[in-house]
């Protein structure tokens, strides 16, 4: 199902929330999906970002796209071990979605 394919893209859902970002699923199917997916192992397994990751894993996944993975991927490139604070220093990213990209990006103390 496309919120499966979502959730891979995603590297994880977060919290069940998310399934309300997936584009072109029919409100009742995202209701059904929220119900049939709560509460389920799968929340909270997140696939982390980090300095390994290729500029095509940073453009696909659906909060970063073309424009901040080419941030990211030269952050990265030039901090390949970031601690937390140094992430939120990324330039060209707004805070509030670098809030929301949060729980998927390495911090270098803290994974």
């Amino acid at each position: 199902p496309s919120h499966d394919k979502y959730r891979d893209r995603l590297g994880g859902f977060q919290n069940l929330n998310q399934i309300q970002e997936i584009p072109k699923l029919d409100t009742f199917i995202k209701i059904v999906a929220i119900k049939k997916l709560s509460p389920t192992p799968s929340i909270g397994v997140i696939r982390k970002i980090s300095s390994q990751s290729t500029w095509k894993e940073l453009y696909q996944h659906p909060y970063i796209g073309s424009k901040y993975a080419k941030i990211i991927f030269a952050y990265y490139q030039a901090h390949p071990k970031p601690t937390t604070e140094e992430l939120l220093l990324i330039q060209g990213i707004p805070s509030l979605h670098l809030q929301r990209l949060w729980p998927y990006l390495s911090k270098n103390k803290e994974d």
